[in-house]
């Protein structure tokens, strides 16, 4: 306009006519007051369109448009590549989420097998440590079923009850320790309860004291409870009173047991257990080790 070449204030419908943007100028209704030469044509429905945003024609050609005084502007714009960009990009995203969904169903299946793995190993591990018990236990059964004499039945059943508290005792530590590397004092306590209370179909009286603030390895907690289950299915036929305390002294565990019964125990005695007849029927076991290192003090 400065320099003269486009006439002030005149031939205005010539210049958009040939201005490279490919626009639209409508009335109220739509309909087509100029073009520019490079906008392709477009029906009205389409253009009124525009009013709720931009609408996508063939080829990439996105349809914009604004109110203006008296009508609308509506303009044209190529954003073929863009689209083509955006579609590279959806199909990398659906590969992309394929091959996830393939690493989350390859995970799932690993983490199941690797599940399988450890319950299985945790299994053959209880069975190996408790395979005794168990064929002691189906012996047990087996004699209690051929047997008539409710006496002799309900000493079987008494013993079974406590062999079965044990096996399943034990295994319940081993699981503990597979998700803690220490055993909470607690935990023995609860093992030696359920031991004792099975005593009861025997009329025997018990007591025990487990004072353990601090949690212990498996391996010195299994040591303790394999150490009151041998005193207990040695002597308890004849058992009629019994006291158990375990603790810490210094650097030692100890496990103290005061039986009334009259079997003899003396067979027990070994590196790290005392047993001590204090009368005919009163034994007192005293079973003591280093913590830790599992050996005898």
């Amino acid at each position: 306009l400065q320099c003269g070449l486009i006439a002030s204030n005149s031939r205005y419908d010539d210049l958009f006519d040939a201005s490279t943007v490919a626009a639209q100028i409508t009335d109220e209704n739509y309909q087509v007051c100029l073009s520019s030469e490079t906008a392709v044509p477009v029906t009205g429905e389409l253009l009124r369109r525009t009013e709720s945003g931009p609408v996508m024609l063939e080829g990439g050609i996105r349809l914009s448009g604004a109110p203006i005084r008296g009508g609308h502007v509506v303009w044209q714009e190529d954003v073929s590549g863009e689209v083509k960009r955006l579609a590279e990009l959806q199909d990398l995203n659906e590969t992309l989420e394929d091959k996830n969904v393939v690493a989350r169903e390859e995970y799932e299946s690993e983490k199941k097998r690797l599940s399988l793995m450890e319950s299985n190993r945790l299994y053959n591990r209880m069975q190996l440590e408790t395979a005794d018990k168990i064929e002691a236990l189906c012996s047990l059964l087996a004699q209690a079923k051929a047997n008539d004499d409710p006496e002799v039945e309900k000493a079987l059943l008494c013993r079974m009850a406590v062999m079965g508290a044990y096996v399943k005792r034990r295994n319940n530590l081993l699981f503990v320790s597979e998700s803690e590397k220490r055993i909470p004092g607690d935990e023995l306590a609860w093992s030696v309860r359920e031991s004792l209370r099975c005593l009861r179909l025997r009329n025997v009286d018990t007591g025990y004291s487990v004072e353990l603030e601090e949690p212990l390895l498996f391996a010195d907690a299994v040591r303790l409870y394999d150490t009151m289950e041998m005193a207990l299915e040695l002597c308890m036929d004849t058992l009629s009173e019994l006291y158990l305390k375990v603790g810490r002294n210094g650097e030692e565990l100890f496990l103290t047991l005061i039986v009334c019964c009259q079997s003899d125990l003396s067979s027990l005695a070994g590196p790290a257990l005392t047993v001590t007849r204090e009368d005919q029927q009163t034994w007192e076991l005293y079973f003591h080790f280093r913590e830790k290192a599992g050996e005898p003090a």
